[in-house]
């Protein structure tokens, strides 16, 4: 015996539901239609959609907005754009990322004050309702109480957003009458709306996931870089050595001359870690890193002080027997006793001393071969 053939029925319930669904999808999407092209003329609408090309690819990366929807913000013919090929989800992307349009306190995906009637908060009521009347899908039914209230609520929402013109429109959807197929309709458009929104969604709530994932793995890492840095600090610092320049026989108010002469050298690598063009300091200071392999770490005052890094225990080396032969010293009386620098201290000659403490010597040795 042949089974019956299945009948689609419909209750009061069930259309009330159907019938805010319509309403939702039909007027509420041309009243989101409509704001967008208050915001945005149509006519220019493909200049404000490629001016803001690099936020929509943004929003395209993230999968708020799919290939389909792309092709519609982006025709082969880009003048052909045009809102009403766009839908619900699209629009209500648009609103909130291209219109220049704030919030509402409550944000955007919850219901916002009753007394807070701004184009904004009732963008976001929309959705709200939509969220809403949805939450009736599984029994795709609605008491007659529950709809007035919200076909109330929904109608002065869209009212406010489209204009008076919209109340005609609405008062006649609610008394048209609706077959079983235009009610399955509505009910699979509205579920497609939601089901859009919340793959968004998914994929959002996957991609910050991902992120926290990631700023986890990055702490982690800078964790360890800093944890490293800090041994290598402590290194490091265990192989710099400390020596003077230290200018001979001259009295105090010649050695305060001798100090103001080499501040601006000295400031200018204090502050910026860099050595002067000028020559002076700066040539003996390259004068030293490139013949003993060292890297200048500070720069005091006083005599001029310098601490320098070493590389390996051979610069040290080095280093140490050039300073006890004199070797530095005169280098130093090279690049540093300049015919400028005599003319302003008023001597035909300057005798530099270059001082290195033994203690720092073997404490910079010990360093090395503890390593």
């Amino acid at each position: 015996m042949a089974s019956a053939t299945p009948t689609t029925s419909s209750s009061k319930e069930t259309t009330n539901y159907a019938r805010l669904c319509r309403l939702l999808v039909d007027i509420g999407t041309q009243a989101l239609r409509d704001t967008l092209d208050a915001i945005h003329a149509p006519g220019n609408l493909h200049s404000v959609l490629a001016a803001n090309k690099r936020t929509l690819q943004s929003l395209r990366a993230k999968k708020i907005i799919n290939p389909i929807q792309w092709g519609k913000l982006f025709p082969a013919i880009l003048t052909a754009v045009s809102s009403r090929d766009f839908d619900t989800t699209l629009l209500m992307v648009l609103l909130r990322n291209l219109c220049g349009l704030t919030a509402p306190p409550t944000g955007w995906d919850k219901l916002p004050a009753v007394t807070d009637l701004s184009r904004e908060a009732d963008i976001a009521r929309v959705k709200y309702f939509r969220n809403t009347v949805y939450g009736h899908a599984e029994k795709a039914s609605v008491d007659d109480i529950s709809f007035n209230n919200f076909w109330r609520d929904i109608r002065d929402t869209l009212v406010r957003l489209g204009g008076v013109t919209y109340q005609d429109a609405i008062d006649k959807l609610r008394n048209e009458t609706m077959d079983p197929d235009i009610e399955d309709h509505y009910v699979k458009l509205l579920s497609e709306w939601k089901k859009d929104e919340s793959n968004v969604k998914e994929e959002l709530g996957e991609m910050r996931k991902i992120q926290e994932e990631l700023l986890h793995a990055q702490k982690e890492i800078l964790h360890t870089l800093t944890s490293s840095r800090e041994v290598v600090d402590q290194v490091t610092a265990q192989h710099d050595v400390p020596f003077k320049v230290v200018p001979m026989n001259l009295s105090a108010e010649k050695l305060e001359k001798f100090k103001r002469h080499f501040r601006e050298d000295i400031l200018m690598f204090m502050d910026n870690n860099e050595l002067s063009p000028t020559g002076g300091i700066g040539e003996f200071l390259k004068y030293i890193e490139n013949i003993y392999k060292l890297r200048t770490e500070a720069l005091g005052y006083g005599c001029i002080e310098i601490r320098v890094q070493c590389h390996n225990l051979e610069s040290l080396e080095r280093l140490w027997k050039d300073c006890n032969h004199g070797d530095l010293n005169r280098m130093a009386e090279r690049y540093l006793v300049t015919t400028e620098l005599k003319k302003e201290l008023d001597l035909k000659a300057l005798r530099l001393s270059i001082k290195i403490n033994e203690e720092d010597y073997l404490a910079c040795k010990e360093s090395f071969l503890e390593v």
